[in-house]
């Protein structure tokens, strides 16, 4: 039986810089009453993420930030514990982030992470360039070894090589106790593609790149509409 549902944020709860939609959060609450645990996992900062599932009314669920690099057990802040799985691990992110600076001034905007590097443009002429210098770079080994990157609509993730959604979301099952073949995840990008390649069950909401989700819906009600029809064959 699923016992953890781990949800991507962006363009698969809700749009992106948008508010979800009261009908989603509903049936998200009434997965919670069927016994279900749920967990939100985002390239977002965890600390953002906390103050999203508090207006909610979710401050008691984990969530999950910067692809994986930090798992918050509950929403609170502080939160009551948490784990960053990058400790020590950053140092070719500053590199990177110095030359992508360097490179492209104001004409990009960093979010504030804690640990990977998020890259926001302002034009299409921009996005083309920082893809351009970064494939570049991760022709040179020292930055192929340790990190990869992800390709958005808005911006560019910078990660650490190993730390996903996938790796966060593994070690959130550690903690809570919980096997890989009781989770279910839900996304709609490449970089959800680590968290769905451990979950027993995997779901894609308007999931455009080729991969072998389990199911694929246009929008999230109707895929939380068949979790819920569904969850007690699974």
């Amino acid at each position: 039986m699923i016992k953890l549902i781990g949800f991507d944020v962006d363009n698969t709860l809700c749009e992106l810089n948008s508010k979800m939609k009261d009908s989603t959060l509903e049936y998200l609450h009434k997965i919670r009453e069927r016994g279900i645990k749920i967990a939100f996992i985002s390239g977002k900062p965890a600390i953002y993420l906390c103050g999203f599932v508090r207006q909610l009314g979710l401050s008691d669920i984990p969530v999950i930030g910067e692809n994986g690099a930090e798992v918050y057990y509950d929403a609170n802040v502080p939160p009551n514990k948490t784990l960053n799985l990058a400790e020590g691990r950053s140092y070719y992110l500053h590199e990177i982030k110095n030359i992508l600076s360097k490179e492209f001034g104001d004409s990009i905007w960093y979010q504030p992470n804690r640990v990977n590097v998020t890259c926001f443009f302002r034009q299409d002429d921009v996005k083309m360039r920082i893809r351009e210098t970064l494939e570049m770079l991760f022709t040179l080994k020292e930055y192929n070894s340790n990190l990869e990157f992800y390709e958005h609509v808005d911006c560019f993730d910078i990660v650490i090589k190993g730390i996903t959604k996938g790796s966060g979301i593994k070690a959130l099952c550690a903690h809570e106790n919980i096997s890989l073949d009781e989770l279910l995840t839900v996304g709609d990008s490449k970089n959800d593609f680590s968290m769905f390649d451990v979950s027993k069950i995997s779901i894609g909401i308007n999931l455009y790149e080729e991969y072998d989700v389990d199911y694929r819906f246009d929008d999230i009600d109707s895929a939380l509409i068949y979790i819920l029809d569904n969850i007690t064959a699974w």
